[in-house]
């Protein structure tokens, strides 16, 4: 194996030499009791231009390596083993809730340069599931519902919000246009099932420039869960991210992830777009992104750089929140949601030392064991650093959106220090609630 840290082989284009170490460029956090540390980084898959696409859970990193059908698997010290999965596997994978690694196969060769490379046959497009823990391929294909699967290019899907094993799944992905609803027709007792569908910046923000074609768009459902529908009440969708068109430069499309609301029409859900874009400063032109919850608030992990800067090993991460414009407004968002952000390394001249050789970067989440307040970041961009990290919000980071009322008659209710409500607390210190105060207790 490799040794830790070290880059085995130049990148094409750089001038970084062969046996550079790895050097992350610093961190930066924004609000009080917030921190994010770069943990390890793994440079072996710089001259793999066939690993397209690649996500970390449990400590390793999976990279879909379609040229020889193999799933690649690295940890910090180096390259560890491939994974047979199919005949042919396209470059698209992500992590489910439970992280399993959810492979997109294909049973067609790589197709060349059609519209609908890595589709083939829509009937044909599968899914493989790969248990992280035992790195065993643990499920039949799960072949696309009928009734969902459309032909596209799927280069890249959102992490799967769901236990794959455990029944009815969705993944989404993104191409050209902004729609104002995304049908979803729910098919019960079905092992798996992807929703297609062309997404993009709104022509009525971004013209014809933006409304080119990408096939790296992305999307995923976050927020309440409905255990009864198997569905989210929301959907964010980064649907087309353009070069010098989508980053956080001045007068750019930075915000141009979008929030669209679940509806029930007859048994028919319907995701509807709303006038409401995630706040996403310093935002890189390339997508991928992941919502997740701690400490009682929401988080939107996305790769950073602003302007035209494309690093392979930047991340931002901020606070959920919405502004009703994609159009970024760089100190007034920054001040708004911005938590932190992990720099990209250098090299001599002070450029990224590592460019995204793809316009897009996977990011998975996933919970820190006896740390409720932290969690693990993991990132990769094709040709570039797979990347760890953690990050930590302050015990009090969900009191602060307790909603109190002048009410002093009002009930009292507890909540323990994430802002979650408590029924009966005991064993701990939490939040006593009564009309417009607030307090701490201990129990």
């Amino acid at each position: 194996m490799k040794k830790i840290l070290l880059l085995s082989i130049a990148v094409a284009g750089l001038s970084t030499a062969a046996s550079a170490q790895y050097k992350p460029g610093g961190s930066e956090t924004y609000k009080d009791g917030y921190k994010i540390e770069f943990l390890w980084a793994n440079t072996d898959a710089t001259a793999l231009g066939g690993c397209r696409v690649g996500t970390g859970v449990n400590d390793k990193f999976y990279l879909n390596d379609y040229a020889n059908g193999t799933v690649k698997v690295y940890d910090e010290l180096g390259f560890v083993k491939d994974i047979k999965v199919a005949d042919f596997i396209w470059v698209s994978n992500n992590a489910d809730n439970a992280g399993h690694i959810v492979v997109r196969a294909d049973k067609s060769a790589w197709p060349g340069t059609t519209d609908y490379a890595g589709a083939g046959d829509p009937a044909a497009t599968a899914f493989y599931v790969i248990d992280s823990k035992t790195d065993e391929v643990i499920s039949p294909q799960l072949v696309c519902d009928a009734n969902l699967r459309a032909a596209g290019r799927g280069d890249a899907f959102g992490h799967v919000a769901y236990d794959v094993t455990k029944g009815y799944w969705a993944i989404y992905h993104c191409f050209e246009t902004y729609c104002d609803e995304l049908q979803f027709n729910g098919v019960e007792e079905s092992l798996g099932s992807t929703m297609v569908f062309k997404l993009g910046i709104a022509a009525e923000y971004a013209g014809s420039t933006a409304a080119t074609g990408q096939t790296l768009g992305t999307a995923m459902p976050y927020g309440k869960f409905d255990a009864d529908n198997d569905q989210y009440e929301s959907l964010a969708v980064f649907a087309n991210n353009r070069n010098g068109v989508t980053g956080s430069g001045e007068g750019k499309y930075g915000n141009g992830i979008r929030h669209y609301s679940r509806v029930d029409e007859e048994g028919v859900f319907t995701y509807k777009a709303e006038r409401k874009f995630f706040l996403t400063p310093q935002h890189a032109d390339i997508g991928g992104f992941m919502v997740f919850e701690l400490a009682g608030k929401q988080f939107i992990a996305y790769p950073a750089g602003g302007n035209d800067i494309h690093p392979s090993d930047a991340l931002a991460i901020s606070e959920v929140k919405y502004a009703e414009s994609p159009l970024s407004n760089p100190d007034a968002d920054k001040a708004s949601a911005l938590v932190a952000r992990l720099f990209p390394a250098v090299d001599g001249v002070g450029a990224p030392a590592y460019p995204a050789k793809s316009n897009y970067m996977s990011i998975n989440v996933e919970p820190v064991e006896g740390e409720p307040n932290s969690v693990y970041i993991y990132t990769f961009a094709q040709q570039g650093a797979m990347v760890k990290c953690k990050f930590t919000a302050p015990e009090s980071a969900g009191v602060e959106d307790l909603v109190v009322s002048d009410d002093e008659t009002a009930p009292v209710e507890y909540y323990n220090l994430q802002g979650i409500r408590v029924a009966n607390p005991e064993n701990g210190v939490f939040i006593r609630r009564q009309g417009s105060k607030a307090t701490k207790v201990a129990f």
